[in-house]
């Protein structure tokens, strides 16, 4: 057999063998739990969702959308949308990105919110009560975000 004619034969062989086993090696990852219901889920899942309101922007009222991903282990990623939540407002590129935090527990637990807008300033803000509460540098309450479901 000539080299040329083997060294295409190894390569398809090597490919078909490559296509064959791929898929076999990625069933076999381990994968994290499924939930088939919210109340099976991580208590985390209950504060994961998208909260719409509207807070101040250079003395005018602007709309803000915040998306709040579980991360489980009382762990959050956050993002912040001026002018609306995605498809709804939001106009890119401007965002917050920042995480999140669980304390406390039961009634009382809250999650404490912090990320840094496309100007460098840090944002914070706190789940509790259905709402994410935003505060300034002290701790006041700026504005409550209520929990929202789009349709």
């Amino acid at each position: 057999m000539p080299i040329l004619a083997s060294r295409t034969l190894a390569v398809f062989i090597l490919a078909l063998t490559t296509s064959v086993l791929s898929p076999a090696v990625q069933a076999a990852k381990p994968k994290g739990p499924a939930y088939t219901s919210a109340a099976d889920a991580d208590p985390d899942f209950a504060l994961q969702g998208e909260y719409l309101g509207t807070v101040l922007h250079e003395g005018q009222p602007m709309p803000l959308g915040v998306q709040v991903i579980a991360r489980g282990n009382g762990a959050f990623d956050v993002v912040a949308y001026p002018g609306g939540l995605p498809g709804a407002g939001w106009q890119p590129p401007n965002k917050i990105i920042g995480t999140g935090q669980l304390e406390g527990s039961g009634a009382e637990a809250i999650v404490k919110l912090e990320g840094v807008d496309w100007g460098g300033t840090t944002r914070r803000g706190i789940i509790r009560n259905g709402a994410i509460v935003v505060v300034d540098e002290a701790g006041s309450e700026l504005t409550s975000l209520p929990k929202t479901v789009r349709k």
